[in-house]
């Protein structure tokens, strides 16, 4: 019943991870939404949709470099 537990727990608080980082986003709060989405990339580092998001938002403040390499990182999947 614990590991059912703590199962929900860890995606209740990954689900909310995202809602906070969609409302950065929304609100054009680039710089945190970015560390949010990389705190969450710890969480689920085999996300290529977290991946891709990351990527955009590096390209859109011309990190090319950064972007690249999130880019690298969904191809490896």
């Amino acid at each position: 019943m614990n590991i059912i537990k703590k199962i929900i727990e860890s995606t209740l608080e990954l689900s909310i991870y995202y809602i906070i980082n969609y409302r950065y986003e929304l609100i054009g709060n680039k710089d945190q939404a970015m560390d949010f989405y990389q705190q969450l990339l710890n969480f689920v580092p085999s996300d290529p949709s977290l991946l891709v998001k990351l990527s955009d938002i590096a390209d859109a403040e011309n990190d090319k470099q950064q972007s690249l390499s999130y880019l690298t990182d969904v191809s490896s999947f």
